[in-house]
C-alpha cells in the first residue's frame, strides 16, 4: 500500500539494512519524479537523502513501533553516521545510495557508460526511412507539423495508461506528481512511468536544436508565432524560452521526431540524462513497436514540401 509523508513528519528509514529514525524535510519535483528529502537524527545535512516517492525504504510511525512491526531487523537509535561519514572521508566517493537500483544507476552516471539503443524492426525501419527522405536531393518529403495523427503528448499519455499510470497533463512534467492505482503501481511500472516523463521533457527541451531538418524550419517558425500571438508574448520570448512560456513540442510534434530524439540519445545525451530516463527507454520503444499502426502512417506523417511556395519567394525576392 502507497503510504505517503509530509514536510516535517518523522519516520523511520532503513539505510544498509539498519533502520534509523529519520524526518521529512523537503518534497520535491525533479525531471518528473517526485522525491523526499530524508535527514537522519544525529546525521550531518551533508548526508541527506533523496529517496522516491513510494519506496518502500520508509515507515510511518516511531522507532518503538517499527521494532514491534519489523522484529528481527536491525534499528540503530544512536549515531553511527558520524563514524561512517569519517570512514568516507578516506575514499574518493562519498554518494548515498538511495535503493539498489539508485545505487547501481550511480555508479553507471560515474563512469559516463556507452548506452545503446535496442531498435525493435519496425522502429529502425521508421528511422532508416527517415533518413533516406533527407538524403535525397533535392528532399521530396518533409515530417507533417503538426501531424494529422498522434502527437509525442498523445504517445507518451498512452504509455502511461498502458503500465497503469494515469496521465492527465502530460505537457507540465515539471509540475506533475505521478498518481497510484487502488491496488498501488509496481515500482517496475513506476520506474518506467518516470523515465517515460523524462524522455517528454527532454524532447521538449532539445525539440529545436536537434531534431528540426531545415526543409521543416518554415512550418516550426510558424508554430512558434502562432503561439506567440495566441498567448500574447514576442516570437523571440517564445524561441528563446519555449517551454517557460508555454510551447511544448510534444503537443505539436508525432512520432517522426520523437524516433529523431532516440536517434540520438546514445551520442549526445546520455551524459546530462537522468538515471532512470536511460533505463526505460528500450522499453518505450517496445511498446511503440508493438503499437505501430497505431502511431505511425507514412501516408498521414510526411507531406511533400510545397514546392510553389519556394518558388514564389524565390521570384519575389530578386525583384
Amino acid at each position: 500500500m502507497f503510504v505517503e509523508f509530509t514536510v516535517g513528519e518523522k519516520c523511520v528509514c532503513m539505510h544498509k539494512n539498519v533502520a534509523y529514525i529519520s524526518k521529512i524535510t523537503k518534497i520535491q519535483e525533479i525531471r518528473g519524479v517526485k522525491y523526499y528529502f530524508v535527514h537522519y537524527e544525529g546525521w550531518s545535512k551533508n548526508r541527506d537523502e533523496k529517496i522516491p516517492v513510494g519506496s518502500d525504504r520508509l515507515f510511518k510511525g516511531t522507532m518503538e513501533e517499527f521494532k514491534q512491526n519489523h522484529p528481527g531487523v536491525n534499528a540503530d537509535e544512536s549515531r553511527p553516521a558520524l563514524m561512517e561519514k569519517n570512514k568516507r572521508k578516506r575514499k574518493a566517493d562519498p554518494v548515498v545510495e538511495d535503493t539498489k537500483e539508485d545505487a547501481d544507476v550511480f555508479a553507471l552516471q560515474a563512469k559516463k557508460p556507452h548506452f545503446s539503443i535496442e531498435w525493435p524492426k519496425e522502429m529502425l525501419s521508421i528511422v532508416i526511412f527517415d533518413q533516406m527522405v533527407a538524403n535525397e536531393k533535392p528532399v521530396e518529403l518533409i515530417a507533417r507539423l503538426p501531424p494529422n495523427g498522434q502527437t509525442v503528448n498523445d504517445i507518451v499519455k498512452a504509455y502511461m495508461e498502458f503500465l497503469g499510470v494515469p496521465a492527465d497533463s502530460m505537457e507540465e512534467t515539471e509540475n506533475q506528481i505521478l498518481q497510484y492505482n487502488e491496488n498501488g503501481v509496481s515500482l517496475s511500472n513506476l520506474s518506467l512511468a518516470h523515465s517515460a516523463q523524462g524522455l517528454l521533457a527532454l524532447f521538449n527541451a532539445i525539440h529545436n536544436s536537434q531534431l528540426i531538418r531545415a526543409e521543416e524550419k518554415d512550418k516550426f517558425y510558424k508554430l512558434y508565432a502562432d503561439h506567440a500571438m495566441n498567448s500574447g508574448l514576442s516570437y523571440e520570448e517564445i524561441r528563446k524560452k519555449p517551454v517557460e512560456n508555454g510551447f511544448y513540442a510534444s503537443k505539436h510534434f508525432g512520432i517522426v521526431h520523437f524516433l529523431r530524439m532516440f536517434s540520438i540519445i546514445e551520442k549526445k545525451c546520455v551524459p546530462d540524462m537522468k538515471p532512470h530516463v536511460i533505463i526505460g527507454a528500450n522499453r518505450f520503444l517496445q511498446f511503440l513497436e508493438n503499437n505501430r499502426d497505431q502511431f505511425f502512417d507514412e501516408e498521414i506523417d510526411y507531406e511533400p514540401i510545397p514546392i510553389k511556395e519556394e518558388k514564389e519567394g524565390e521570384g519575389t525576392s530578386s525583384s
